[in-house]
């Protein structure tokens, strides 16, 4: 704070307060953005940030829109805001309902000058290789039980497949083959 005091005509006192801004203070300046990331769940990840300023910015991060909550709000949370002001996740948290990681990031650089916003960052999560053996529907048009083409009977027959994950992104495609050769899903085959 700057305090001048001086004496106008009259011959009274004025005093005025302010504050005197230092050649040396700058407003802050994302140096560093964050980069788009694909993390499978439970696997730790880091979303950098690094930021200038003079004094030096605080930094916060936001999801989607919301302030993220990091180990400063919540001791116990899984997200942790380190020095440099990155984004560290311990594991990366995500379930078939809730999806609390998954999203768009942006940082916020803060000082008295000013704050400066990064660039997005989209944190996606893998979908997981689960091994699995393929489930089938039989659907019969009349309802009766189903009957095998070595007992004399045909019937059409629907067979669907799904992924025990329910997870189908990332070009997770499914094939299905007939002595090991891929078959053409338009056309009738005799099993």
């Amino acid at each position: 704070m700057v305090l001048l005091t001086y004496l106008a005509a009259c011959g009274l006192f004025c005093q005025v307060y302010g504050s005197r801004l230092r050649q040396e203070d700058s407003p802050p300046r994302i140096v560093e953005h964050p980069s788009d990331l694909i993390v499978s769940k439970g696997e730790p990840a880091t979303l950098n940030c690094k930021a200038e300023g003079r004094p030096s910015p605080t930094i916060e991060w936001y999801k989607d829109g919301e302030r993220v909550e990091t180990d400063k709000d919540d001791p116990r949370s899984h997200r942790m805001l380190l020095p440099s002001g990155s984004l560290f996740f311990l594991r990366i948290v995500h379930g078939r309902r809730s999806k609390p990681d998954e999203g768009s990031y942006v940082c916020v650089a803060r000082n008295y000058l000013g704050e400066a916003v990064s660039h997005n960052a989209s944190l996606e999560v893998a979908c997981e290789y689960i091994p699995f053996e393929p489930s089938f529907a039989v659907l019969l048009a009349d309802g009766a039980a189903p009957a095998f083409p070595s007992l004399g009977f045909s019937m059409d027959i629907l067979f669907c497949c799904y992924h025990q994950s329910g997870c189908l992104k990332y070009g997770v495609k499914s094939v299905w083959l007939k002595h090991c050769w891929p078959i053409n899903g338009s056309q009738l085959h005799e099993v």
